[in-house]
């Protein structure tokens, strides 16, 4: 299952994590930049989100999934699961 990486939605730095099975992150590599994100939070709250980058990072690489000024990143493993398929994102404001 997806599951929080790191933050929180109200930090707004929230990272979330998951395989790329096609029910889970499998769509991550198919987002480009301006793709429309929606996120409903466990009260029903949505939240809105633009992609506004899109990383692949090494695998080990910790410190710079979470580095930056984003309000979400979604990451996943690439086929090749030696890398990280990563995408930025900020809230749209409504």
């Amino acid at each position: 299952s997806p599951c929080r990486f790191s933050g929180s939605l109200r930090g707004e730095d929230l990272v979330i994590m998951a395989h790329n099975y096609n029910s889970h992150f499998g769509f991550l590599k198919t987002l480009t930049e301006g793709s429309q994100i929606i996120f409903c939070d466990m009260n029903g709250v949505i939240w809105e989100y633009e992609v506004v980058a899109l990383d692949v990072l090494p695998g080990d690489a910790v410190e710079e999934m979470i580095a930056g000024e984003y309000d979400l990143t979604l990451f996943t493993c690439a086929t090749n699961r030696s890398h990280r398929i990563t995408i930025r994102c900020d809230k749209v404001e409504s």
